[in-house]
């Protein structure tokens, strides 16, 4: 401090150069640090505008194979030909290039492992495509290319769906960036308002107060000599000469003051226009981020569109799925009591029940189809069809019989043989009743039936362990039929395996079978309708929070 009082100019003069070199360090790192994740975010909407691509592309192969197979011309087909792989080359390049993101196409950096993850499951639909792509690249007019074109089409519902998760997540992780471009943006705004407060406080008022202290030491210096003046009695020569030294040296120190003081304007200037260029910087790189934000709002609002339209298409599904389907109170007003639970994982479900009846016979058949969703509700419509081929216009009536033919008619139907790529298929349980002699016949594909009597006795009918589909036609299977006596009041139950699977409790496991049987022998009651309200609850609270598994479809019938 007493050097600074003795000399402020030197001191003053090493301070504001401190002061100006930390506001310029952070200006610069705050531009460096928001150029560069701005220079993140235009790669972003680069790969967005690619990945929205692809997908235009997969669709616009897929019409292109169709025009292909229609082609009557040699030289139509031809040309087509020739553009079809132009634009599978494009395609093929633009997989690799979102995949790995190459440097090549001005894609820096890496997938998130959320995003890898989405291209591992897109990985086998493109080589199942893009073989299919070459199939058709290398055949000739003559040759037929149905096949590849259908193994195109089987694969390109899955391909758009998961380019749309992907495109997504691309979005998603751009707006995240976008949002830390605004944080960055305040911090270093802060940080340089902390700093000029800084410099005030720890800078400029100790100037100030040197300044003061300085002037004073010059005063009583004045007062000093003009003692010694008086005491010593010295000439007016000398007198006159002392205040000329004393006169010299006021302005010298007045000088000073007013260079301090022009510094000290002269800075605060700068500084004043420096945050005035920052703030205008700012507003430019705000209105930069406002109209990217109103493009990406203007494309939520065209997928939102688009996810509405699917809805609406998933829902009619869903009501042509419940008009080929015999009704629930049709159904259970065929018994004496009974009730139908349904409950889809998806809008349309996997699950079917099947019901007919002859003047001998009651037909009840359940079936779990492969997976859920719309692939699954198209199986169920092809099992609805095929079974009522089979039993109504062929009239085989035995349940094993059943089960043969309707595993031959599916591997037909979806022509398995030819592709090993279809992996589709049912597991089924199917009850023939004969209330004149009280018999049941059963027979099942890896699917039980449960039979209580009077006494709240359950008694399991195991089904075969083979299933419907999966395996060629020709592969032996052996569909084992049980003829079982009843009476009346006894109690049948038919179940797919959603009810048991699903996942809930403290440990978050699956129900298990063995809980699900015990809860079936403690809910009987007079009505079987409360029975299911009993099996209702049960799920729910096993469940929680979660979400459903698999489809669930569960029948209850008193003979």
């Amino acid at each position: 401090m007493n050097n600074l009082y003795s000399n402020p100019k030197r001191k003053l003069t090493i301070s504001y150069v401190v002061a100006l070199s930390l506001v310029a360090l952070l200006s610069i790192g705050s531009q460096y640090i928001i150029r560069d994740v701005i220079g993140d975010h235009k790669d972003d909407a680069g790969i967005i505008n690619l990945s929205g691509r692809q997908r235009m592309l997969s669709q616009k192969i897929s019409k292109m194979a169709l025009q292909l197979t229609y082609s009557e011309h040699e030289k139509e087909y031809l040309d087509l030909l020739q553009l079809f792989q132009k634009t599978t080359a494009e395609w093929r390049k633009a997989h690799i290039s979102l995949c790995y993101r190459d440097d090549a196409a001005h894609m820096n950096g890496d997938n998130s492992a959320k995003t890898q993850k989405y291209f591992l499951r897109l990985q086998p639909h493109f080589l199942e495509m893009d073989n299919a792509i070459q199939n058709i690249i290398e055949s000739a007019f003559s040759d037929d290319i149905k096949l590849p074109l259908n193994q195109i089409l089987a694969h390109e519902k899955e391909f758009l769906e998961l380019m749309n998760t992907i495109t997504f997540q691309y979005e998603k992780e751009a707006a995240l960036r976008l949002h830390r471009v605004e944080t960055l943006e305040r911090v270093p705004l802060f940080i340089t308002i902390i700093s000029l407060i800084l410099e005030a406080l720890i800078i400029f008022r100790p100037a100030v107060n040197a300044i003061s202290v300085y002037m004073k030491m010059l005063k009583e210096q004045n007062l000093k000599l003009e003692d010694a003046h008086n005491a010593l009695k010295i000439t007016l020569d000398q007198k006159q000469e002392t205040q000329d030294d004393l006169l010299q040296t006021l302005k010298e120190s007045h000088q000073i003051q007013l260079h301090a003081n022009q510094r000290l304007e002269e800075e605060v200037e700068k500084r004043t226009q420096q945050i005035r260029e920052q703030h205008q910087e700012i507003l430019l790189k705000s209105e930069e981020l406002r109209v990217q934000n109103e493009k990406i709002s203007s494309q939520n609002e065209q997928l939102e569109k688009i996810y509405q339209k699917m809805t609406k298409s998933i829902n009619y599904a869903r009501e042509i799925q419940k008009a080929i389907l015999v009704s629930p109170d049709t159904l259970v007003n065929e018994f004496s009591d009974g009730f139908i639970i349904n409950m889809p994982k998806d809008i349309i479900s996997g699950d079917f029940y099947w019901f007919y009846k002859t003047e001998q016979y009651k037909f009840i058949i359940l079936s779990d189809c492969t997976g859920h969703g719309v692939p699954a509700a198209f199986m169920t419509v092809i099992g609805n069809a095929i079974l009522h081929e089979v039993i109504i216009n062929n009239g085989v009536h035995e349940p094993d019989l059943i089960l043969k033919y309707l595993d031959q008619r599916l591997h037909d139907f979806l022509n398995i043989t030819k592709s090993k790529s279809i992996r589709d298929g049912m597991d089924i349980a199917i009850v023939r009743i004969d209330e004149g002699s009280q018999k049941l016949r059963f027979s099942g594909a890896k699917r039980p039936m449960l039979l209580r009597n009077i006494n709240n006795k359950i008694l399991e009918f195991k089904g075969s362990l083979v299933t419907i589909g999966y395996a060629p036609w020709e592969a032996k299977k052996e569909f084992v039929q049980k003829s079982i006596s009843y009476k009346k009041g006894d109690q049948l139950y038919l179940f797919s395996d959603g009810f048991q699977d699903q996942f809930g409790g403290v440990r978050d496991t699956r129900f298990q079978k063995r809980q699900l049987y015990k809860l079936l022998h403690n809910s009987n009651t007079e009505s079987m309708k409360e029975e299911a309200t009993k099996l209702k609850k049960a799920l729910t609270d096993w469940k929680g929070g979660r979400e459903q598994t698999d489809d669930i479809l569960f029948v209850g019938l008193k003979l």
